[in-house]
């Protein structure tokens, strides 16, 4: 385990601070992992984790609140879980066929507007990808 520079901003929310860690399971997977504090929002978690074989490489990552404070005193709801996900895939089952997955979700439209990403900014959720695909192909014979 190593522990990776923290990270800390000032925004609207007030004081945002992130302190992440870093372990290498295998030499070829990999988790980040960090605990976040949000002043008006609250304490969340975020994780990273990467895998990587001979025909297959991907990463999911996600980050989630509990119960984001500042977003039950705008909505009233103080059941809300907020929380975005990602997983992208690639598997190569041979010369010719391959897997895609290229998955993205939030819990809902506001997240990346309250809790920010840094690969979608204030995106609303429904930009987000959902793709699954099975591509392959007739050997060409020369």
């Amino acid at each position: 385990m190593d522990s990776l520079l923290p990270a800390s901003k000032q925004g609207k929310d007030g004081t945002d601070i992130s302190i992440p860690y870093y372990f290498n399971l295998a030499p070829n997977y990999d988790l980040e992992i960090g605990p976040r504090y949000i002043a008006k929002r609250g304490l969340g978690l975020s994780s990273d984790f990467r895998y990587l074989t001979n025909r297959t490489v991907g990463e999911v990552k996600g980050t989630i609140f509990k119960k984001d404070n500042e977003y039950t005193r705008e909505t009233g709801d103080s059941s809300n879980k907020r929380w975005e996900a990602t997983w992208k895939h690639r598997t190569n089952f041979s010369n010719n066929l391959m897997l895609n997955i290229n998955y993205h979700d939030a819990s809902d439209a506001y997240f990346f507007r309250d809790i920010g990403s840094d690969q979608y900014g204030s995106s609303r959720k429904n930009y987000l990808k959902k793709a699954f695909r099975v591509c392959g192909g007739i050997p060409i014979i020369e």
